[in-house]
């Protein structure tokens, strides 16, 4: 019997690829060491314990990947996050003020409690993104999809949400 069991669970190891991310260290060491242009950076997986550099802001992160991330109290105020990829990642209580997400995915990340004031999230997928408690003022959501979202206790004043699906 033990032989069958070790024989199936070789056989589902070789036919369902292993799908954790991890960052890409040349990356890592570039934004470390000061680099504001970090368009395409794979930063997927990465964990405050590898990113001691906490102020971040007004960098370039178009089109980075952030997804499966854990960085809590980030400064990413007026950085470039147009069509970044946030996909079940942890960002509690960092800062987004005037940051730019447009088309970005941030599907099931967690935002609580994270200052976004003045920050574009128009036609950003939000779907499932926990913002509770966070300041959006000023906001856009042109477009955007927020269905599932958790927005209890955020606070929307004079948010821009045209078009946006809050269904759910």
């Amino acid at each position: 019997m033990k032989k069958y069991g070790f024989l199936l669970m070789s056989v589902l190891m070789a036919a369902v690829p292993a799908v954790a991310l991890a960052f890409n260290q040349g990356d890592l060491t570039r934004l470390l060491g000061g680099d504001n242009n970090m368009q395409n950076a794979d930063l997927s997986g990465i964990g405050a314990g590898e990113l001691t550099r906490r102020d971040l802001k007004s960098v370039d992160f178009t089109g980075a990947d952030f997804r499966n991330c854990r960085l809590y109290g980030y400064q990413f105020d007026g950085s470039k996050l147009n069509a970044a990829k946030f996909d079940d990642a942890s960002f509690k209580g960092s800062h987004f003020r005037l940051a730019k997400f447009n088309g970005a995915s941030l599907r099931n990340a967690d935002l609580s409690n994270a200052p976004c004031g003045g920050s574009d999230f128009s036609n950003a997928d939000l779907s499932g993104a926990k913002m509770a408690g966070s300041p959006l003022q000023t906001c856009k959501f042109f477009q955007a999809k927020l269905k599932g979202a958790d927005l209890s206790s955020a606070m929307f004043f004079r948010a821009d949400l045209t078009g946006a699906d809050l269904t759910n």
